[in-house]
């Protein structure tokens, strides 16, 4: 569903991204570990058009999107959920998850942007309840719920998550990692940038750890998880 091919991306002359290839597949959940620094976010952004891509392919559905502005890359079925999550606080919850089917409600479809709403509150029952409340008031939990709830009302086939787990307690860190396989299982295709190698390791089937812009190690979670260098340097193990 989501393809990258040899990406190269770059911050004026500092180059960032160093042929970077990878691939989701529908219903598919792969990590992406890695130190900071190590070119994560400079992936998100790239892959989303926030940052020009210098050369390489990225495709969605076979389709490709390099290039384009983030606008029109969200048009093909493309969503992300930032790290800090970058909701607009002085606004509700409701409307937070209305921006996200913005594109959607003005191509009409509002019966369907209301089903969604209906499958986000299933997913976290919280956000309903508090769905009047202003989004900066809400618990760290609360806000990455509404972030993903808000990615999700964009109906995307592709979602990018970066460092869902950052600043949050264990046991909502828990929560949210089953939503992320819940969203596989949904198909849609979830690359996950993830310092907490171990929740990545658990949650993904297969694994690329990124150093210094490069694809350096890839294979399945658990042929990842078992060798001694990622043990050492990720899992403190």
């Amino acid at each position: 569903m989501l393809e990258v091919r040899d990406l190269v991306a770059a911050y004026g002359k500092i180059v960032a991204l160093r042929g970077v290839s990878l691939e989701v597949g529908e219903g598919e959940v792969v990590s992406l570990i890695g130190s900071n620094g190590a070119g994560k976010t400079t992936l998100i952004k790239a892959i989303t058009g926030m940052i020009p891509s210098r050369s390489g392919e990225i495709l969605v559905a076979g389709k490709p999107i390099t290039g384009l502005k983030s606008s029109l890359v969200a048009r093909r079925g493309l969503a992300v959920v930032p790290e800090g999550r970058r909701l607009f606080g002085p606004m509700s919850v409701i409307d937070n998850l209305r921006l996200g089917a913005y594109l959607r409600l003005t191509g009409g479809g509002r019966a369907a942007v209301q089903r969604d709403l209906g499958h986000v509150f299933e997913l976290f029952p919280r956000l309903e309840e508090r769905q009047n409340q202003l989004a900066h008031t809400l618990s760290g939990g609360e806000q990455q719920m509404l972030a993903i709830g808000r990615a999700l009302m964009a109906e995307p086939r592709v979602m990018l998550l970066d460092e869902p787990s950052i600043g949050l307690a264990p046991v909502i860190v828990r929560e949210i990692f089953n939503v992320i396989s819940e969203l596989a299982e949904r198909g849609i295709a979830v690359l996950l940038v993830e310092q907490n190698a171990r929740m990545a390791l658990k949650v993904a089937s297969r694994v690329n750890v990124l150093e210094l812009g490069q694809i350096v190690l890839s294979g399945s979670a658990k042929e990842i998880g078992d060798m001694d260098e990622i043990k050492r340097v990720y899992l403190a193990a």
